[in-house]
Parts: C-alpha cells; structure tokens; sequence
C-alpha cells in the first residue's frame, strides 16, 4: 500500500516538492522513534585516533526514514530530476574498467545508507549485483516487491552464499559484484586501522578477486545532508598487493576507506564499530625480552 503512493508522488511532483512533502513524515517517524527507545551509544570505537566524536541527537534515524522512500524509486534514480542527489567520487576510473570487460569486486563496508549503494550504482549506469549472507529464500517479501522496480532487470540483484556459483559467473561475465568486507562470516583477518588498532575483516572479497582476476575497489557511501547522499570509490587495490596475500590486500582497502569513516562518525553502524579493536599490550615478560 505504502509503495504505490511513494511512486505516484514521484511521477507527480518534482524531486524538491516529492522531498517536501515526505519530510515531515519522516521527521515525526524519527521524533516518536526517539521518545519511545531513547538515544542509542555511538556505534564508533571510542578512542579511535583521527575521529572526532559526532553527537547523537534524538533524530539519529531520520536520515535512514529519508533515504528509505528512495528504496521504492529504484529505476527513477536515473532519471534527470535525481541527479543532483548523488555524487561521484572516483566512478570514472572502475567505469573504465567495467567498459573494457574486466570484473570489479566492490568492497564496502556497514557504514552509511549502505543499503542504497546497488540502487545508486545502477542509476549509473553499473548493472552491479550485491552478495549476502544466508540463503535465497530467506529474502523478505518486502524485498522482492521493491526488486521488480530494479534497474537492469536482466541482471540478478542479489547472490546468496547459496548462489556463489551464479555469483561468479556473473563477476567473470565482466560485471561488479558488492561484497561487504566487514562481514562476519566466512574466514577473517585483522588488519592495522590506525595507531594501536586494527579491524577484523572477511577475506572473502580478496580471494575471490585474485582467483577470477577481477579488480579489488574500495567502496562507501555515505550522507552528505537531507536527500543527498555521496558514493566514493577508491583507487583499485594493485595487482602486486593483491597477489602478495590477503592482510596486504585488506590492509589497503581499509586504508583507502578509513579518512571517509574518520570523517563521518554519525555514519557508523554498530556492526562496523564492533569490527574494530585495540591492539592487545605485549606482556611485561615480552617487553622486557624485547629491550
């Protein structure tokens, strides 16, 4: 019920109006949401060098409501009245490599309205797929009414661990395939994150590139402000790091993902936060031997 209404004010009103009148529903969404739970701890790891605490506020859920009628308009993000709403950084170079046949593995991570990352992809013009964890019929009804909307419908939207078969058939059809690297699941890896910390990764993404030749490209999105998000891609993890093993290859990802986590606190999910920890302190015995 609700979806038909989101996608008939669309078609009606121009992208600033159709934003307006939503707004106050999202608003008072996140104002009850917040009366009735309260303001939740931050989900970034305190102490963490080079992040500056955000403060949490009442309305911390009111960029997820907004960004929430933008699941139901997957295949208008394309159109011209959305443009502004999205920015690229570093989209050229991985659309190079996607033009000239070669597969991409995007690896994000839980930050950000992470959600949209697929919808806004495809709007530009990238028919990328995302993998997930459980299996295929675990998918929520919900989620199968928003995909008959999709961009690309000939191109799968979602892989399970069940599906990695078509998973990598579609990565070596040339395509981009979205891997969450801060996945829980899978085999793991630590990885330096910053003076005296590191982060605990999924190795996944990494062997699946160096086996199917497909190049490694650090993904985020994240909110700029109301109804504006930007999705930044980085520089493509090098073949010589990629083949020297999986922490080298981690290690840069997280490297090139970190100043955008860094600069964006109210971004970071508890599933994030929770990948992250202090580096243990050698023991008395060791330092000792050490000097």
């Amino acid at each position: 019920m609700f979806a038909p209404v989101l996608r008939g004010l669309e078609c009606l009103l121009p992208a600033p109006l159709y934003c307006g009148v939503l707004y106050p529903v999202a608003h008072a969404r996140a104002l009850i949401h917040g009366w009735v739970k309260g303001t939740p701890p931050p989900a970034w790891p305190a102490g963490l060098p080079g992040l500056e605490p955000a403060r949490v506020h009442r309305l911390y859920r009111l960029p997820l409501y907004l960004n929430r009628t933008f699941e139901y308009l997957p295949d208008r993000l394309a159109m011209p009245k959305w443009r502004d709403h999205c920015r690229w950084i570093g989209f050229e170079p991985v659309k190079r490599l996607l033009d000239a046949g070669r597969p991409v593995i995007l690896a994000f991570v839980h930050f950000g309205p992470f959600v949209l990352l697929r919808n806004w992809l495809r709007a530009a013009g990238v028919p990328v797929a995302m993998f997930a964890g459980g299996e295929a019929r675990s998918r929520a009804p919900l989620k199968l009414r928003k995909d008959r909307w999709a961009l690309f419908p000939e191109v799968a939207l979602t892989f399970y661990q069940d599906e990695l078969a078509d998973a990598i058939r579609h990565l070596e059809s040339g395509r981009a395939l979205g891997i969450a690297i801060d996945s829980g699941s899978g085999r793991q890896m630590q990885v330096p994150a910053g003076e005296g910390w590191r982060c605990q990764l999924a190795t996944g993404p990494i062997r699946l590139a160096r086996r199917h030749g497909a190049a490694l490209v650090p993904c985020a999105i994240y909110n700029e402000k109301t109804w504006r998000v930007a999705v930044e891609l980085g520089t493509p993890v090098s073949e010589e790091t990629l083949a020297a093993g999986d922490e080298p290859a981690g290690a840069a990802v997280m490297a090139s993902l970190m100043p955008i986590l860094l600069a964006h606190p109210e971004e970071w999910t508890p599933q994030l936060g929770g990948r992250f920890s202090r580096v243990p302190e050698p023991a008395l015995g060791a330092r000792r031997t050490h000097r």
